[in-house]
Formats: C-alpha cells, structure tokens, sequence
C-alpha cells in the first residue's frame, strides 16, 4: 500500500521510495494484471473479464473505496482488442458495484503496455485517491491519455 492506493493482483510497481509517515485507509484499489503470456486474444479478453470480477471482490469487502482503477499490459497485437473490451468491462463493473454493494465507485480501465514512468503512474494513482468518488464513473484509458494530464481529467474527457 502506499499512501491511501492498494496494489493487488500481479506484481508491477516496485515499493515505494519513501512510505508515508502514517497509514491511511485505502481509499484506492490498483488491481495489476499481465496479460502478455496468454495465448491468444480469446485468452486475453478472458483473462481480463476474470481481472474484474476479482477487483469487485476485492472492492465489495472495503467499505472505505473510492476507486477502482484495473491495470493492464499486453502484447500490442492484443491492445486494440481489449481497449475496446475495457470501455465496456468498466461500464459493467461500475454498474455491478453501484447495484450490489450499494456505492458510487469510479472504475477506470488502464492500458499500461508502454507505460515509461511508473513513479509518473504512481503520482497520478494517488492524487486519484485524494478525489471523491463518482468524478471519474467508467472510463478506458490507456498510458498516454494520462501522461500530461490526471487520471480524473482524462476519464472525464473520454466521457464527454
């Protein structure tokens, strides 16, 4: 965990450099999924619907979460497919959350297969954090969508 941002699923992000002085609740879920390995584009989009239905778990049991942000990396042959499979996975877990658990929970979908700066990606998941929920809904995004603008900004955008 650093600050108020919970890494699950595969590992990505190494520790952070400096921990902070005092824990936090989470107030954000990063669920890591490496899609590179799976054998084919079927396996993939499979792969990453199975990704999501754990974060929701993960998510259910955590009164305290106001985001949900699933990341993901694959081959380039496999990016186009699941950006498209994203927008729509995001829309149905937000929709699952909001119906089951009963809470506004932003869930973002991010390409991260040329991800450049994973300190860049950590700055942007935790000033993600610091928002209220229900400002970002459902969006897919990928690296550079969030490159020079936040997290927040570009879901909004994409939205519009």
């Amino acid at each position: 965990m650093t600050g108020a941002v919970l890494f699950l699923g595969d590992s990505f992000l190494p520790p952070p450099v400096v921990k902070p002085s005092r824990s936090e609740p989470a107030r954000t879920i990063v669920w890591v999924s490496d899609l590179r390995d799976t054998a084919g584009r079927r396996a993939a989009r499979a792969a990453l619907k199975t990704a999501a239905h754990v974060a929701f778990d993960a998510c259910r049991g955590r009164p305290g979460i106001r985001h949900l942000l699933l990341a993901y990396r694959a081959e380039p042959a496999m990016s186009l497919a699941l950006q498209r499979l994203a927008r729509a996975v995001a829309i149905r877990l937000h929709t699952k959350i909001e119906l089951r658990v009963g809470r506004d929970v932003d869930v973002v979908l991010l390409d991260i297969s040329d991800l450049d700066d994973q300190e860049l990606l950590r700055e942007r998941l935790e000033e993600m954090s610091r928002q209220p929920a229900g400002l970002a809904g459902a969006a897919a995004l990928g690296w550079n969508d969030i490159r020079n603008e936040s997290i927040r900004n570009a879901a909004s955008s994409e939205y519009i």
